[in-house]
């Protein structure tokens, strides 16, 4: 979006230095030195515009690369946290399981010591 106005007042800027300038390249015979002032600013304004749009276009570029890098370290940093949740759910379960299995045996052990009394 930035772009496309960036071009749009770039296009307008050209297509209003293009009068200006056909004006200075013609001049009325009586205003010579006055034709040459208007063709030297028209030429300044149109060199300075070409300027203003090049840097207008290098920092929407600027911008939207940076963009994209904080998306993709936004996203980056969003997928570590899932895995480190996930290694997380993962690490308890295991634990979860191992206590399990550890009073399953107690239960048994206990089963087997109830039935052969000492």
């Amino acid at each position: 979006m930035k772009q496309i106005l960036l071009g749009c007042a770039a296009a307008l800027a050209l297509s209003l230095a293009a009068p200006l300038a056909a004006l200075a390249d013609n001049p009325p015979p009586s205003d010579v030195d006055a034709a040459h002032a208007a063709k030297v600013r028209t030429d300044a304004d149109l060199a300075r515009t070409k300027q203003e749009t090049k840097a207008a276009i290098s920092d929407s570029a600027h911008s939207q690369q940076t963009a994209i890098t904080n998306s993709a370290d936004r996203r980056t940093h969003r997928i570590a946290t899932v895995s480190k949740r996930r290694q997380h759910q993962i690490e308890m379960a295991a634990q979860a399981r191992k206590e399990r299995i550890a009073r399953e045996a107690d239960a048994q052990k206990k089963a087997i010591d109830a039935q052969h009394p000492s």
